[in-house]
């Protein structure tokens, strides 16, 4: 009862109030497109800091094998490399920290990349649309990375995270970045 509680009031609180790390694109944040792009740049590259600080950071080493590894049992089906590659006790934080660098990426050069695919076929203010779809799709593999992790974790002496506050405070960053992304958008309609 108390999580149910504690969820309904910070899901009000998200929706109903704005407080950092999130604060309502004004000004040029809200009427321009380069002011936009800039803003959910800046707003992303530190949005999610704080859960990188915490997890534990991977050996350079390791995390080239995994990287190379993981690819690789993917592209050849192989079970046992799979296995081997998923066991590792970086694995879980070199996804959570790969997915949140895919989402920083994506608010760097997303739009540009969308804008370079179409050539001209897509209205600015298209590609900007596909552009924030893009960005809660890639918000959304954090997501699901951070439950992976999460899970991981619970299983783990000691644990890194602490499964309330931190389950909390990312459950309030992942809805806190629709809203502003739903205000970008709104935005991108004021003429």
């Amino acid at each position: 009862m108390k999580k149910i509680l504690v969820t309904l009031f910070f899901g009000l609180w998200v929706t109903s109030s704005y407080g950092e790390p999130f604060s309502k694109p004004e000004g040029k944040a809200c009427t321009t497109l380069d002011g936009r792009l800039e803003y959910i740049n800046k707003l992303t590259s530190q949005y999610y800091e704080w859960l990188l600080v915490k997890i534990e950071r991977i050996p350079p080493e390791t995390e080239k094998y995994i990287s190379l590894e993981y690819k690789e049992s993917l592209e050849t089906k192989n079970e046992v490399k799979y296995n081997s590659v998923t066991s590792n006790k970086f694995f879980f934080a070199w996804q959570l920290r790969n997915s949140i660098q895919k989402l920083i990426d994506e608010s760097k050069e997303g739009y540009k990349k969308q804008n370079l695919y179409n050539m001209g076929q897509k209205n600015p203010q298209e590609s900007e649309m596909i552009f924030y779809i893009n960005l809660l799709a890639k918000n959304s593999d954090v997501a699901e990375e951070f439950g992976a992790y999460s899970r991981f974790d619970r299983n783990r002496k000691p644990k890194v995270l602490s499964e309330e506050k931190d389950f909390y405070t990312f459950s309030f960053y992942k809805n806190g970045y629709k809203i502003v992304i739903d205000d970008l958008i709104r935005c991108s309609f004021k003429k």
